[in-house]
């Protein structure tokens, strides 16, 4: 984000009462306004959250996913599984998973409100937290537990994305690297087979890079991906601690696919 609102509008309004020298003093001025915004912006990007908001990022996020299930009209066997599957994958203990499939239930509900869910979850999020995509990027998973998107689910992630306001690019970015992980997922969970090798394709789509990309291109979507999916940061962030597996399955992830193309490039 750029931070030079308060230099222009201060070297302005320095020139307009005092000439040159108040050029000078309105840039001085305007600059220690700058300097002031950005580091109350940075601390709020920064705090976490408080432990009843990441209960209802918790929470919220399987209402969700039941409420994405339900939408198409009945709940299927691959909904369900899948929210098994995430259940498992948190390492969920009774009560956590009790509180995880009443979530999903509720969400089911004729009367479920998800504008108010997504409302709520907004407000207690800052602009541009990485768990606004951690949402997005579980709900996208859920909405391909049969394979595919349909109508409706583009239309409820449509809906997330404007909620958290995130652009068309970083979802389609997201949604091939959602698609590239349940391929690979998928093959591993053959049965009877060794796990297939990950192809240069897969770890492309996986840092989200296009082929052809250079050696630093490479490196810079790997940073930004573990940055933004690093367990410790996230957790830091509001993160359910409950939730910290999957994000370490995820760098994981990041990590083999970074390997495979380091190795296709020597």
């Amino acid at each position: 984000m750029m931070w030079w609102w308060g230099k222009v509008a201060g070297a302005a309004l320095g020139l307009y009462r005092g000439g040159p020298a108040g050029l000078a003093f309105g840039l001085f001025v305007g600059h220690m306004v700058d300097v002031a915004v950005q580091r109350w912006w940075l601390r709020r990007q920064q705090r976490g959250l408080s432990t009843d908001d990441r209960q209802r990022f918790f929470v919220g996020t399987f209402e969700f996913m039941g409420h994405l299930a339900k939408a198409k009209g009945r709940v299927t066997d691959a909904d369900i599984d899948y929210a098994r599957l995430v259940m498992r994958r948190l390492g969920l203990n009774d009560q956590h998973r009790e509180e995880a499939m009443n979530a999903f239930n509720r969400g089911k509900a004729a009367d479920f409100d998800r504008s108010a869910l997504l409302a709520d979850l907004r407000a207690r999020l800052s602009r541009g937290s990485p768990l606004a995509m951690i949402f997005l990027e579980t709900q996208l998973e859920a909405a391909y537990a049969d394979g595919h998107l349909d109508a409706t689910d583009k239309a409820l992630l449509a809906e997330i994305c404007q909620a958290f306001r995130i652009n068309r690019l970083q979802y389609e970015k997201l949604r091939h690297q959602v698609r590239a992980r349940l391929v690979r997922a998928r093959k591993a969970r053959r049965p009877g087979q060794p796990e297939a090798q990950m192809s240069a394709r897969e770890a492309r789509e996986i840092l989200g890079v296009k082929a052809g990309a250079s050696a630093p291109e490479i490196k810079q979507a790997y940073r930004r991906a573990m940055s933004q999916h690093h367990p410790d940061k996230l957790v830091a962030r509001g993160l359910p601690e409950s939730m910290q597996r999957i994000a370490t399955e995820r760098v994981q992830l990041l990590q083999s696919a970074y390997a495979v193309l380091k190795e296709k490039r020597k």
